[in-house]
């Protein structure tokens, strides 16, 4: 399968899935924030979450740049200015916040 076709393959089951969860959503309190309570699995660390959360995309991204796509200049500012944000988020959320 190539890029294309995985990416509609994606996109249709983001917006198949986005309406179950809607609507399941009124019926169960999601365990997020005041929400939060035991049996809903472990729990972690704001900033731990937070780059768990995140790091996913960086790497995609960083995967997608370095392998997938043809490598010219206005690829390479992309990639840099992308590892720029989050690199800036990671310094905010890790260094500055836990002062």
């Amino acid at each position: 399968m190539n890029l294309p076709d995985l990416y509609g393959v994606l996109v249709l089951a983001m917006l198949v899935l986005a309406p179950v969860v809607f609507v399941v959503l009124f019926y169960i309190s999601a365990p997020y924030g005041r929400f939060t309570r035991a049996g809903w699995g472990p729990t972690l660390n704001n900033r731990v979450g937070w780059f768990v959360m995140e790091a996913p995309v960086s790497l995609v991204v960083a995967f997608i740049m370095l392998f997938l796509v043809e490598l010219n200049t206005v690829t390479w500012i992309f990639f840099h200015v992308a590892t720029a944000l989050f690199s800036s988020r990671l310094h905010i959320s890790f260094f500055v916040a836990s002062k």
